[in-house]
């Protein structure tokens, strides 16, 4: 079994192999086991009958499925609480991915594996921070639309006593320092006053804050990554008026989360990261339609896929549901049509695994979002 990470998909974009399997269907709370295991079985005796058309004997067809019969067969797969699967069958091999999403029934057959429903959620950057806060605790979760992972925050004060200590260790420094000769300003720590303790208390919170917002970027992963934070009203937006230098959303996981687990603090920011990253959807749309009078948009697939293998790509809009075969002959740099021939693949797919590859966007978009075209279009670098 492998975890469905951005790596994971790098991995399976370099695999291409001669009748490369891939098979998604859905599996969870709403199927059974006998009925998951119906429609994967019909699945691969779809991707079988493929191939016999394909002209592969029998006995070959019988190694290239053959970890996906065994799949039938294994207590634990089906046990799996995961909403869906993605397997990928090359060379006798499998390489199986449960995967949290839903996804529909596919099956196909080419020279690379089909990713379109990994690239939905993977080729846009969707990386975020999630910094929940309260005087009580502060932890830095940097996370994507599947995963997360808690940032250990080293020398940062993860607590307002812990900042107060901090304050009293370097007191003690200024001390000293001052006992022997030196002149100084007060430490730039946590203050401590005299009075009734409400001024001295925020002025000791807006301390700690400004501890935080000093070294905080020394664990944000990725310059510009956006962080939601989460924690109480009062709290997270004197946070706000601190901050200097991070890209924080001004949505917020409002409420104590000093309790929260990380699951559940990952399950609250995704609804804003989400409308983020959509924005940054309709951005990059706004972008293309504006130059759609210049050589550097296309809406030809035989065009796009020439132009992703020579990392031509800056941008690929491509819709679910839409398949176009050909084939990308590389001796003469040139893609064309083809139904029916053993080495046909789906074109868009194979625009998409070598965009990624070279670095450029991939959004995929519903028919809504991308009418004018037959599925595909692009702008290009140059």
């Amino acid at each position: 079994m492998n975890l469905l990470t951005r790596n994971e998909l790098e991995t399976l974009t370099n695999m291409a192999h001669p009748n490369s399997v891939s098979i998604y269907f859905p599996m969870g709370k709403n199927y059974t086991d006998d009925k998951s295991k119906l429609v994967f079985k019909n699945l691969i005796k779809s991707a079988e009958k493929d191939l016999t058309d394909h002209g592969v004997q029998n006995k070959e067809v019988d190694r290239l499925l053959q970890p996906a019969f065994q799949l039938l067969e294994t207590p634990d797969f089906w046990t799996d609480p995961s909403v869906s699967a993605a397997i990928f069958l090359h060379d006798g091999k499998a390489r199986i991915n449960n995967l949290p999403f839903p996804v529909d029934e596919i099956h196909y057959v080419g020279p690379n594996f089909y990713l379109l429903p990994l690239f939905e959620l993977f080729a846009l950057e969707n990386k975020f921070h999630i910094l929940s806060m309260s005087q009580n605790s502060i932890k830095l979760f940097h996370c994507d639309f599947l995963n997360w992972e808690e940032i250990p925050l080293g020398d940062i004060p993860t607590s307002l006593d812990e900042a107060l200590q901090y304050d009293d260790i370097e007191n003690e420094r200024q001390t000293s320092s001052r006992s022997h000769g030196s002149a100084g300003d007060s430490t730039s720590g946590v203050y401590r006053g005299q009075g009734d303790g409400r001024d001295d208390h925020k002025t000791n919170l807006w301390r700690f804050l400004e501890m935080i917002d000093n070294q905080l970027h020394l664990y944000i992963k990725g310059r510009g990554t956006p962080i939601i934070l989460a924690g109480v009203d009062y709290f997270t937006a004197m946070f706000q008026r601190v901050n200097s230098r991070y890209k924080v959303l001004e949505t917020e996981i409002n409420g104590n989360m000093d309790n929260a687990t990380p699951a559940e603090l990952h399950q609250k920011a995704l609804p804003i990261a989400s409308q983020y990253y959509q924005r940054q959807v309709e951005r990059d749309l706004y972008r293309y339609h504006n130059m759609l009078s210049t050589d550097k948009t296309s809406t030809t697939i035989e065009e796009i896929a020439s132009a992703a293998v020579k990392g031509k790509v800056h941008m690929l809009f491509a819709t679910k549901q839409v398949y176009i075969p050909g084939i990308y002959n590389p001796e003469l740099d040139t893609a064309f049509l083809k139904d029916g021939n053993p080495d046909s693949e789906d074109l868009i797919n194979f625009a998409m695994v070598n965009t990624f590859k070279t670095g450029g966007k991939i959004h995929v978009l519903s028919n809504e979002q991308l009418p004018e075209t037959t599925g595909c279009a692009a702008l290009f670098r140059y």
